[in-house]
């Protein structure tokens, strides 16, 4: 890899190459690659002019907060241009969210556009703002000057994923991660193809559709409808002929599921990146199974985690043959595969000591792609991102980030591929979307009834079931809405026992569920909170997560009275 190449140079490249080739549209813009350039150099000046003193003060971050869209990519180069990082926020988060976001990260600037209304932030806005994104690219300036590689920031884009207790976390991410991706292209991106801009733009893999077109000469199409419409998506990647796309691995999973889908989606598709979660091998075989240009097909299981610039390692299925050689029911499922050129893998053990072939352990990772770590949390960093002696056999140190995940190495013909196999703490993926649930817990805690405790389980078919205890403890016999009624405990005994909530039974989960509602993105939201006077616990005095997992502790019931009867699984009220 080249180090004098950076990733607005290798656009540039294609500026000159191709300048009336159409680099990117949406409903309402088609910008052609001189266009895109001149749009952000635009826009970069009036980043440049409202931040001129920025650099020296060390406030490099620049949010933008627009849809997928021509007006989002032409705000990230700019930002990028001007030698900014960038933040991109989902336009889905509640203000709460926002909040957070924009303070950890210490934004100096927000761009945002006039047709898509900023929601109101409960803090004090001490930054500026751009709100009129699409009428400042358009304005006239002078030729952008040559850009300055000393003012350019080494990260590159702050990505949020969740903390492990509570706080969103952000992830510097840095040129050399993404520039590395660009150069060696999970999906092999050549001028003329037709890519879909499908991702949310606040995930990790939005990086990869547009750096990783842009650099290549590809033309860019962005998606902005609901992603679990399997109908609307199929649509779109007919209408605009799409030949490649990166989507989540559950809606790849949930379109799959219906075999016209897949006819309809293989009609001009050649080449389908998955990833964040694991993947269904009957998912597969049905699409190949149904595909209408199976012989020139690629279906692409990519793994890797913004810690380490969104992809690590990924693994090709190209016929229904090869799908075939794997079974979910087995240990044989389909592998996450090789490590991309320039980053590294290791399984290792408690003690950060390499294991043998075949044997599981902690996924760790190496390599130009780690990111700097977590943006105002060093502690945290320190932990994740730790040295670790002697992995190369020549007795020096490698950083590595340790992920969390529990995978192994097989053995294939001459080579190892990389099986995942699960997590090893309490970060979760849902909807392809990768959290702590820690976050959960703590919102919940925040929230009203005096929450003492929370524990949140994923339970059944990927449902969220918190479980929280209040700390007051009142006489309840004393309220006109007591009721006191038979519980069981879980000897069997019948005994009468007083609700121990301040609030009526839904009173209280309706709040809780609004509070979570206000505060969390929609996939983090609990199926069903219940309520308890105590939560299990193991034998060493932590929270037995295990059997609150279990469905006879959240089977729903039929509510047993105006107050809330609690403590055993056949006595609670549940959400």
């Amino acid at each position: 890899m080249s180090a004098s190449k950076d990733l607005i140079e290798l656009f540039r490249q294609q500026v000159e190459l191709q300048p009336t080739a159409i680099a990117i549209q949406d409903d309402h813009h088609t910008l052609t690659y001189s266009e895109l350039e001149r749009w952000s150099n635009n826009l970069a000046h009036e980043i440049r002019s409202r931040l001129k003193n920025n650099h020296e003060q060390g406030h490099n971050i620049v949010a933008v907060f627009i849809p997928r869209s021509a007006l989002l990519v032409v705000s990230i180069f700019a930002i990028v241009k001007a030698g900014f990082s960038y933040l991109p926020l989902d336009i889905s988060s509640t203000s709460t969210k926002l909040d957070s976001q924009i303070s950890q990260a210490g934004v100096c600037l927000l761009l945002t556009v006039s047709w898509h209304k900023l929601p109101t932030l409960e803090q004090d806005i001490s930054f500026d703002i751009v709100p009129f994104v699409d009428r400042t690219c358009v304005s006239s300036h002078t030729e952008l000057p040559p850009f300055d590689p000393d003012l350019r920031n080494d990260i590159l884009a702050v990505l949020f994923t969740s903390g492990s207790t509570g706080p969103p976390k952000g992830v510097l991410v840095k040129h050399m991660g993404i520039l590395n991706l660009v150069y060696n292209p999970v999906m092999d991106i050549q001028p003329g193809d037709h890519v879909g801009m499908a991702i949310n733009p606040a995930f990790d893999a939005s990086a990869i559709d547009i750096w990783g077109t842009l650099c290549h000469g590809g033309t860019l199409f962005a998606y902005n409808a609901p992603l679990g419409d399997a109908e609307t998506v199929v649509s779109f990647i007919r209408e605009k002929k799409i030949n490649k796309l990166g989507l989540p691995t559950p809606i790849f999973h949930h379109i799959t599921s219906d075999v016209s889908n897949v006819a309809s989606l293989t009609t001009t598709l050649r080449m389908l990146s998955v990833g964040g979660e694991k993947l269904k091998t009957a998912s597969v075989q049905s699409f190949f199974r149904h595909a209408s240009t199976a012989s020139s097909l690629s279906l692409i299981n990519a793994y890797g985690p913004s810690e380490a610039s969104v992809c690590t390692t990924a693994f090709a299925i190209s016929s229904l043959d090869m799908a075939n050689e794997y079974d979910d029911s087995t240990s044989q499922s389909i592998p996450i595969g090789r490590c991309i050129p320039n980053a590294s893998v290791y399984i290792l053990d408690d003690n950060l000591h390499p294991v043998d072939t075949g044997l599981p352990g902690e996924i760790c990772i190496g390599g130009v792609g780690l990111a700097a770590g977590y943006i105002g949390q060093e502690h945290l960093t320190a932990k994740k991102y730790v040295m670790v002696n002697n992995l190369e056999g020549h007795g020096s140190s490698t950083r590595v980030y340790r992920t969390g995940d529990i995978g192994k190495f097989v053995k294939s013909g001459d080579e190892l591929l990389l099986h995942f196999m699960g997590r090893n703490d309490f970060q979760v993926q849902i909807r392809g979307q990768r959290f702590e649930l820690g976050e959960i817990e703590a919102i919940l805690c925040a929230g009203p009834g005096d929450i003492g405790q929370a524990a949140v389980v994923v339970a059944g078919d990927d449902k969220l079931i918190a479980y929280v205890v209040q700390n007051v403890d009142i006489d309840y016999q004393k309220s006109p809405d007591f009721k006191a009624s038979p519980t069981h405990n879980r000897l069997g005994n019948s005994h009468t026992k007083p609700a121990t909530t301040s609030f009526r039974t839904h009173d209280l989960i309706a709040r809780l569920r609004k509070h979570c509602r206000e505060r969390l993105p929609s996939h983090m939201v609990p199926h069903r909170i219940i309520i308890k006077n105590s939560l299990p616990l193991t034998h060493n005095g932590k929270v037995d997560r295990k059997m609150l997992a279990e469905p006879g502790m959240w089977v729903e019931n039929q509510p047993p009275g105006s107050m809330l009867e609690l403590d055993y699984p056949k006595s609670e009220t549940q959400a």
